[in-house]
């Protein structure tokens, strides 16, 4: 059994690597140069994308309360990541990941 786990906009970590590798599929069956940059800006696109949603999320200053017997302050903020890791790093490693689909050889 498997579970996947996440806060916030975190569910958009998988539907993202599952279109960079969809694209990517569809895009890589050529073996022209021209194939291999389409499939490098999909994974750039894509991991700036996740990256870039995560830097406007974080943007949010929150809440805070204070305990009004210790006047005590507490920051409650959202949290967007999946598997306790941000959507910025996810960006990063799909973009990664995807460029070295572009790049490597099929089959």
């Amino acid at each position: 059994m498997f579970f996947l786990v996440w806060r916030g906009w975190g569910w958009l970590v998988p539907l993202a690597a599952l279109l960079i590798f969809l694209l990517e599929a569809n895009v890589s069956r050529g073996s022209r140069p021209v194939h291999v940059v389409l499939g490098l800006l999909i994974a750039a696109g894509v991991g700036y994308g996740l990256w870039h949603l995560d830097r406007r999320l974080g943007e949010d200053p929150g809440r805070v309360l204070v305990d009004p017997a210790t006047g005590e302050q507490v920051r409650l903020v959202n949290k967007h990541d999946f598997f306790w890791l941000p959507l910025g790093f996810w960006g990063v490693v799909l973009g990664v990941l995807g460029a070295a689909l572009a790049v490597l050889p099929g089959k």
